[in-house]
């Protein structure tokens, strides 16, 4: 028998949280994007009866969304696309490990010798050097 004496809470269920969840990336064409550039995605469409919780939504690029449309994750491959991963309830724990790891875009000069900024941040996550960086480097607090 396993006994816990922490009881782990399930994280709010935000635009944010769960672009967090995603690391940014589409869940579709599996490129990073801005904030703005984003959107969720019902893997079971609204239309069809899903619901609007953390194992139905996941984080699509506006084109991708645009392009599902009302598909189910079944008919997905008669428009060549796929679901990198199935959406899943994070645990705070995860989403703090995720959060962690990024940078803010923004931050206040005098803060950035403690976060190991050297220079100030990429403007624009999706341009290719910061594709080469990865996207653990920096997100949106838009």
């Amino acid at each position: 028998m396993i006994l816990t004496c922490h009881i782990m809470k399930i994280p709010a269920f935000t635009r944010r949280n769960v672009f967090l969840r995603d690391r940014y990336q589409c869940q579709y064409c599996s490129k990073f994007f801005r904030t703005a550039d984003l959107s969720l995605d019902h893997v079971h469409p609204r239309c069809m009866g899903g619901q609007l919780n953390w194992e139905n939504t996941v984080t699509s690029c506006k084109k991708c969304n645009g392009r599902k449309g009302s598909l189910t994750v079944s008919q997905l491959r008669s428009v060549g696309m796929k679901l990198l991963r199935e959406p899943v309830v994070p645990s705070s724990y995860e989403l703090a490990a995720v959060a962690g790891r990024m940078m803010p875009r923004r931050v206040h000069p005098t803060w950035a010798p403690y976060l190991g900024m050297n220079q100030a941040p990429i403007e624009d996550l999706a341009t290719e050097k910061t594709e080469k960086l990865g996207v653990d480097s920096y997100f949106d607090d838009v």
